[in-house]
């Protein structure tokens, strides 16, 4: 019985226990190696945010004692919300492997994201599919926040593959905005859009498929 640790940030707090989401999708390996040794994975949600003091008192005691029902801990959180939760992981006595996009120091064992790698795949794969018409949808290289940017990434990685970047549907979006974005790009392209696109995230992803269907474009079909 594993428990699977996740900040409640943003929407992730109004999802329901046990729903495929966001984090579902995104440990859709992690869940697959669970399933075929039988066990189970709950998800358990922390409120704490990323300069949230580390827990105490009634507080880490009652973590602990929700974190004492498992077997292990998986854990998907910012560096300071790890850190604030750790006193409450330890005193659970429990074995815990973080898991995250970039190697930081999470005071428990951890495995990292290879985002470079990562992109690289998602081009490798679209090339593979004999699109050649291929837009991004993400942040700028400005607004990404970690080096390379992913626009970067993909943009060299289509290059071995003798393919270049749609700039008119390169469409930058920003995590809390993603909906009204792609939205006035689909309303501005829809009678041109590209094969293919990238989208840098799970949520934006999501959000887009969700507002292409809206709109009448068929994913995968049309695009």
């Amino acid at each position: 019985k594993v428990g699977f640790v996740v900040s409640a940030i943003g929407r992730m707090s109004q999802v329901p226990l046990g729903s495929r989401h966001i984090t579902y999708d995104a440990i859709e390996g992690v869940i697959q190696q669970l399933e075929q040794t039988h066990a189970t994975l709950t998800y358990v949600f922390v409120g704490q945010w990323n300069d949230h003091p580390p827990m105490a008192g009634g507080e880490l005691d009652e973590f602990a004692h929700r974190l004492r029902e498992y077997d292990g801990l998986l854990m998907l959180a910012q560096p300071g919300v790890s850190h604030a939760i750790l006193p409450a992981i330890r005193a659970s006595e429990r074995p815990c492997v973080s898991l995250y996009w970039e190697l930081t120091d999470q005071g428990v064992p951890s495995v990292f994201y290879d985002r470079t790698h990562a992109v690289r795949l998602a081009a490798d794969h679209l090339a593979a599919c004999g699109y050649r018409d291929i837009g991004f949808i993400g942040p700028s290289v400005e607004n990404d926040g970690r080096n390379p940017a992913k626009l970067t990434i993909f943009t060299e990685a289509l290059k071995r593959h003798n393919l270049s970047l749609s700039k008119k549907h390169t469409w930058f979006t920003q995590i809390d905005s993603v909906r009204e974005q792609v939205t006035r790009c689909l309303e501005q392209n829809k009678k041109s859009l590209p094969e293919a696109f990238f989208v840098a995230t799970d949520i934006e992803a999501m959000e887009t498929i969700s507002v292409f269907r809206e709109h009448g474009v068929d994913v995968p079909g049309d695009v």
